[in-house]
Formats: C-alpha cells, sequence, structure tokens
C-alpha cells in the first residue's frame, strides 16, 4: 500500500488531480494507494513521521523541521508542486501603505511553524514589527482555514497570510483586499509552496513505487501549469467535495491565478525559509540542509 497525505489546498492541485482520476492507482496495478487528507501542513508531515503515511505534499516549513530534526534521517524530497499560492490579505478600509498599521491587530495564519506562518512573521520583522509573544504588538493567531474564513467575516480578525484557496475566498466572498502577493517578495516571483517528499524508509524498501508515483506526479504537474481545463475541473471538484458545497467560480479565478505549478523543487528558496525559520527559532540554528533532495 501506498499512503499518501495531503491538504485541499489549490497549491495541492497535483495531488487532487491524482486522487480524483485515480491514475495512479492504475499506474500501480496491485498495488492500492490511500489518501489522507489534513487540515495544515506540520499535521501532514507528523503523520510520515509516526509512520501513518508514506508520501506527503506539504509546505517547506515542515518538512524542514522533520528534516532537521531527525538530522537528515526522516524524508526526502521528490519534487516541487506548487510556487506561489499565498499571501496577506486584509479588512476593506485597512491599507497596508504604513504597515505599522498592523499593531494592535490581530492577524491569522493556518498553524504555528507552518509555512504561511513563517512568512508572516517573517514579513512582520522585515517592517520592524513581531507578534505579541516576542514583545511585538501584532496579535498572530494560528487558525484553521475555515475558522480564519468565519473569524474574518466576523471581524475578530484584521488580517491573514493564507495558501489558496482560503486566500481568494477571502478576496471574493468577504470583499478582503489582498495587500501581498508573496510571490513578489522572491525573485523572479518563484518560491516553494508545495513539495512532493517521502520517508526515507518508504524510499528504500519501494523505490519503483515512488518512481511510478513521481512519473504520474510530474504529467499532472506539467498538464496543470499548461492551465489544462480538465486538471483545473478535477481540482476544483475534490476541493468542492471537502467543503460540502462548490465554491464561487471567482474564487477558483483568483486562486489558480496565484498559483505557478512546477516541479522545481526551488531548493534556495527552501534554503531561504529554513533561514527564516531559525531566525524565529522554529527550527534549531547551526544545521544545515544537508541532503535533502533524492535527487
Amino acid at each position: 500500500m501506498l499512503r499518501i497525505g495531503h491538504l485541499f489546498n489549490i497549491t495541492h492541485g497535483p495531488a487532487l488531480v491524482l486522487r480524483e482520476t485515480e491514475e495512479l492507482a492504475h499506474s500501480l496495478r496491485r498495488l492500492s494507494v490511500e489518501w489522507r487528507a489534513f487540515s495544515a501542513g506540520p499535521s501532514v508531515v507528523e503523520a510520515l513521521l509516526g509512520g501513518a503515511v508514506d508520501v506527503v505534499y506539504s509546505g517547506p516549513s515542515p518538512i524542514l523541521a522533520a528534516h532537521l530534526r531527525s538530522r537528515g534521517t526522516a524524508l526526502r524530497v521528490l519534487s516541487g508542486a506548487c510556487s506561489g499560492g499565498a499571501g496577506l490579505v486584509v479588512q476593506p478600509g485597512i491599507s497596508l501603505t504604513n504597515p505599522q498599521v498592523l499593531n494592535g491587530r490581530t492577524v491569522s495564519s493556518p498553524q504555528l511553524g507552518n509555512t504561511q506562518d513563517v512568512s508572516l512573521r517573517t514579513w512582520l520583522a522585515r517592517h520592524g514589527m513581531s507578534d505579541v509573544e516576542r514583545g511585538g504588538q501584532v496579535r498572530v493567531l494560528p487558525l484553521p482555514a475555515s475558522e480564519c474564513f468565519n473569524q474574518f467575516r466576523l471581524g475578530r480578525v484584521h488580517a491573514a497570510w493564507v495558501p489558496e484557496p482560503t486566500l481568494s475566498r477571502i478576496v471574493a466572498l468577504l470583499g478582503g483586499v489582498l495587500a501581498v502577493d508573496e510571490r513578489d517578495l522572491w525573485p523572479q516571483r518563484r518560491f516553494a509552496s508545495t513539495l512532493l517528499a517521502a520517508r526515507t524508509e518508504y524510499l528504500a524498501a519501494a523505490p519503483d513505487t515512488l518512481n511510478t508515483l513521481l512519473q504520474a506526479h510530474v504529467a499532472v504537474t506539467q498538464r496543470l501549469a499548461h492551465g489544462d481545463a480538465r486538471s483545473r475541473a478535477l481540482v476544483r471538484a475534490s476541493v468542492d467535495r471537502a467543503m460540502g458545497r462548490p465554491l464561487a467560480p471567482a474564487v477558483y479565478a483568483g486562486a489558480f491565478a496565484h498559483c505557478d505549478y512546477t516541479v522545481d523543487p526551488l531548493i534556495d528558496t527552501v534554503r531561504a525559509q529554513c533561514e527564516a525559520a531559525q531566525r524565529l527559532e522554529f527550527l534549531p540554528a547551526g544545521t544545515t540542509l544537508g541532503l535533502l533532495s533524492a535527487r
């Protein structure tokens, strides 16, 4: 059996296409595939470390945490999956011409230490701000995506650094304003937002299975990168099913526009995210990436 963990995010599009079409299961023939969905990246990687799943789609920060804390023994990155697809959205009426306007306000992220949480705190530090736990004036409130949406709707959250489709849901349905497209903070507007990684034990035990997975992953990622209509429809169907209702076309239009699907793991940007998480003390200082990639 091949057990794959993922999130119902647009940034996890390749996983959702493979799950919907079952083409991976057909390629593996007699080997069954079990898909497990999680609410945030750290939960996915914890499942990997605990042996509950063999392969994960996750943002870089949880993968880095597992890699460094296991001294490079826990996992290997097989491929990139998505660049972009995240940013800071603010309530109508809030202008970030002066970022200090967020002092005294509440800003949400999906989970403490996840990829967007690190991006948010790094951006705050760049503008001379920090969360209240670190002596600053910004209240950073980690919330699951659905709860972040609800709290934003109620006005209890003033801004949120979130991935797609939550970002475009807030923009399209709540009138939120995209204040920071995270792509604009990176060279060539490219940074790793989703990676495909495997447990090292599984990689050693079943290399042929993972090679088949990788071939299928590359194929669907390339189709998504070229805007294939059927592949996008499969992503929408998967997310709609998870949400329990169809999302508005405007949500998907915005979400796909913010995501750049790629098999390039963009390791230089992963290294930069590692250094950012270390500065925030989410990862141990003085450690290096070492052998992170299986390639």
